[in-house]
């Protein structure tokens, strides 16, 4: 089975907090998936997978391996 994905991001604010917090939106053939990046902790890494999604680099691609509540990958 192939699963699809699809990335978008959004800004949320969080009501107990003044900085705002990036929200990856996967969007797959079975559901979407909402991943919060955590840019204090690793903010080259976020910044660099951002601009993938932001190219569209991730667009169409599928999850390779899925182990049932545990992880996937693509």
């Amino acid at each position: 089975m192939s699963l699809f994905a699809a990335l978008t991001v959004s800004f949320t604010s969080c009501a107990f907090a003044q900085e705002k917090r990036t929200v990856v939106n996967i969007e797959t053939s079975l559901g979407n998936i909402k991943v919060e990046l955590n840019e204090s902790a690793a903010p080259i890494s976020v910044k660099n997978f951002l601009s993938y999604v932001d190219d569209k680099f991730y667009d169409g691609t599928i999850f390779h391996r899925v182990i049932s509540d545990f992880m996937i990958q693509g």
